[in-house]
C-alpha cells in the first residue's frame, strides 16, 4: 500500500520546497540599502593628491588585510580602485618613499564610495587629510 498524504502535509512540503529553492537563488536584494549595497558597484576609488615632493606608496587596510593600492608620484593626483563588497571600516596608510608617512583616521566604507586621500607638502606639520562621498 503507498504511504497517504494529508493535504496539508502536501501544502506544507510544497512551502518548504519553495522557501529552500528561494535560499539556493541567493539573497534578496534590500531596497533601502544604499547604492553599492543594492549590487550596483562592488568597488571603491581612491583618489590621491599628493602635494608633496616625495612619491608616495598607498595601502588600504580593511580588518586584518593590509592591500597595496600603488604610488602616487610627487605633486600629481592618482586614482586607484579597490573590490569592496561590504560596508567596512578602512584605514589608509601612506609612506614616502625616502621619508615618513602617515596613516589617515579609520572611515566606514561603501561599495560605490570615493575616498579622497590629500597628502600635504609636509607631513610632520600637517597630518594627511580624508573626506569621502
Amino acid at each position: 500500500m503507498a504511504p497517504s498524504f494529508s493535504p496539508g502535509r502536501l501544502a506544507f512540503a510544497a512551502l518548504l520546497v519553495l522557501a529552500l529553492g528561494a535560499c539556493v537563488r541567493g539573497q534578496a536584494r534590500n531596497p533601502f540599502a544604499s547604492a553599492g549595497r543594492r549590487g550596483g558597484d562592488e568597488r571603491i576609488q581612491v583618489s590621491v593628491q599628493n602635494h608633496n615632493f616625495l612619491d608616495a606608496t598607498v595601502h588600504a587596510v580593511r580588518g586584518a588585510e593590509r592591500m597595496r593600492l600603488g604610488e602616487g608620484d610627487r605633486k600629481s593626483d592618482k586614482t586607484f580602485t579597490v573590490q569592496w563588497r561590504l560596508t567596512l571600516p578602512m584605514d589608509l596608510e601612506i609612506h614616502l618613499i625616502g621619508g615618513s608617512g602617515c596613516t589617515v583616521r579609520t572611515m566606514l566604507v561603501d561599495p560605490g564610495d570615493r575616498v579622497w586621500v590629500r597628502i600635504p607638502p609636509e607631513v610632520s606639520a600637517t597630518p594627511c587629510e580624508t573626506w569621502k562621498s
